[in-house]
């Protein structure tokens, strides 16, 4: 790993010498955080610009719900031997640069307790802004038109995570999670969009429970960019704590129906999960109809939660829309 990153960091700098032919003195440095590869790329520009300032931008659930200084990591710490090579091949960037950033730019600022110590921009919805519309429109070109039928037809969307180092329990207990979904709405009413490590996986188990009928979007893509031909106001979003549900609204103001699982889950019981506790609260108190945020904390409550979501939806279209 520590020759890789050796590599990897001269791959980089060779790499933007020949794209920029010399013409390498930026003022400001944007990156989600410093746990990616980026802290090679803030090391290329801070040497051709002393000067060079670094600030965050809005990055999903990790930019929001977590330690004040999180954004700083540069590396899931796996081992020891991992983090004494991350350290020395990463590491002193981070100390070095850290002192680079000056803000972070949100789309729901006053949400800002990460960083609260930086200076907080405010960043115009997607729909509001022209070029990014016109990036996500151009991202949401080479996706099937199949998409933009499924998700037309099936207002309930339900997200399953992966299975993540820490959250063994999420394997069984989402599969019964769908299967409650099924038995409380039927599944033809349902769309299940997992997550792209789910994909690999298990997409055996996946493919089984499109022969019940439900629609599986198995597609790895950019999933907002199906945003501008949704009827974002009337969909259901079921999921443990994902990003996706901060994005409707974040991006295009719009409030879908939000159901968190994640009290249903062992590792609640066990462990708590005060991030996702603020992320649904937080969720809920910059959405004007609060009640379209929920929390079951039994598969019961769950059932009857997207059951009656479903109702109020089906009286309000006359039953348009649904397959039964």
């Amino acid at each position: 790993m520590l020759f890789f990153s050796i590599a990897r960091k001269k791959y980089y700098n060779r790499t933007l010498d020949n794209l920029l032919q010399g013409e390498a003195n930026y003022s400001i440095f944007l990156t989600g955080s410093f746990f990616t590869d980026s802290l090679y790329l803030i090391d290329y520009f801070y040497r051709k610009n002393p000067r060079l300032i670094v600030e965050f931008y809005d990055e999903g659930t990790i930019s929001y719900f977590n330690e004040e200084n999180y954004l700083f990591r540069y590396g899931q710490h796996e081992g020891v031997k991992q983090s004494l090579i991350r350290f020395f091949c990463q590491g002193k960037f981070k100390y070095n640069y850290k002192r680079l950033v000056k803000g972070i730019h949100l789309y729901a600022p006053q949400l800002n307790h990460v960083m609260p110590k930086l200076v907080t921009h405010g960043m115009k919805r997607i729909n509001e802004n022209e070029i990014c519309q016109q990036l996500l429109e151009s991202v949401g070109k080479g996706i099937e038109d199949v998409h933009s039928v499924w998700y037309n037809k099936r207002n309930v969307l339900f997200f399953p995570p992966g299975r993540l180092k820490g959250y063994e329990d999420n394997y069984d207990k989402t599969y019964e999670i769908l299967s409650a979904i099924i038995e409380a709405v039927g599944a033809r009413k349902l769309i299940v969009k997992p997550h792209p490590t789910m994909i690999k996986q298990d997409p055996k188990k996946l493919q089984e429970f499109e022969l019940e009928g439900i629609y599986v979007d198995n597609e790895n893509y950019l999933f907002e960019s199906n945003y501008e031909q949704m009827e974002l106001n009337k969909k259901i979003f079921i999921l443990r704590n994902s990003s996706i549900a901060l994005n409707p609204k974040f991006m295009y103001g719009k409030e879908p129906f939000v159901i968190f699982t994640f009290r249903l889950y062992q590792y609640y019981h066990q462990n708590g999960e005060w991030k996702t506790e603020r992320y649904a609260s937080d969720l809920m108190s910059i959405y004007k109809d609060k009640k379209r945020v929920m929390i079951p904390n039994s598969i019961r409550e769950l059932q009857e939660m997207v059951s009656n979501t479903v109702r109020s939806l089906e009286g309000v279209e006359s039953n348009a829309g649904y397959e039964r």
